[in-house]
């Protein structure tokens, strides 16, 4: 099956619903389509890095000028040899307007929100004794956000989106597990936790809105 058709066609489905439902005046949807540069600036020079990230879609809707929206961060699926990894992120935000001239076609908006990331990955390993031993590593990532942003006006239904995704917080966890095939009660995890406050990491985002 593929996974990247199949969540398209998902999203394209949710997107046709929530068109029909927008009865009341006042009320939109907008879709967006982002590219996006992660910036982590670590502790030290050595440790600060920049990823260039694959386009991600995501769904905003309110009345208003005010909006929700939710963002697919990740999302990726790989299966080869004796390894299975899948992975995925979400972002939820509040975005509120505050520019003073509504009918200006720059509008400059401060959000707010949390979003939550996870990975799983099977595979296996050969000890000392030529012994094949499978492992499974689960990690999940919560973090919390602050976002301004600027949107110009190109068309009436039409806009482009500048972002940046400050985070406030965030947490990990990760489990690493390793069973012994000959004695499974055997198996040892390894439990990782972390919460770190302002961790210097934000992304920039610049994308595209088609309103409806």
């Amino acid at each position: 099956m593929n996974y990247k058709k199949l969540s398209i066609v998902i999203f394209l489905i949710v997107i046709t619903s929530l068109v029909n439902a927008q009865t009341r005046k006042g009320k939109f949807i907008m879709f967006k389509l982002y590219k996006s540069a992660l910036f982590d600036l670590g502790q030290t020079q050595a440790t600060r890095t920049v990823t260039l990230e694959t386009f991600s879609p995501s769904i905003a809707w309110g009345e208003g000028a005010n909006y929700h929206e939710i963002q697919i961060t990740s999302f990726n699926f790989a299966s080869r040899a004796q390894t299975l990894l899948y992975s995925g992120g979400v972002e939820y935000t509040y975005n509120h307007q505050f520019s003073d001239n509504e009918d200006s076609k720059v509008q400059f908006f401060f959000g707010g929100g949390a979003g939550f990331g996870f990975s799983t990955k099977n595979s296996s390993i050969v000890n000392a004794n030529s012994l094949t031993i499978p492992t499974i590593g689960k990690f999940i990532n919560l973090n919390v956000v602050a976002i301004p942003r600027l949107t110009f006006d190109l068309l009436s239904n039409v806009a482009l989106d500048l972002s940046l995704s400050y985070s406030l917080l965030n947490f990990q966890n990760s489990k690493q597990t390793a069973v012994d095939p000959s004695n499974p009660i055997n198996a040892q995890t390894n439990v990782y936790n972390e919460t770190i406050y302002f961790p210097n990491k934000f992304s920039l985002r610049l994308g595209g809105i088609i309103r409806f």
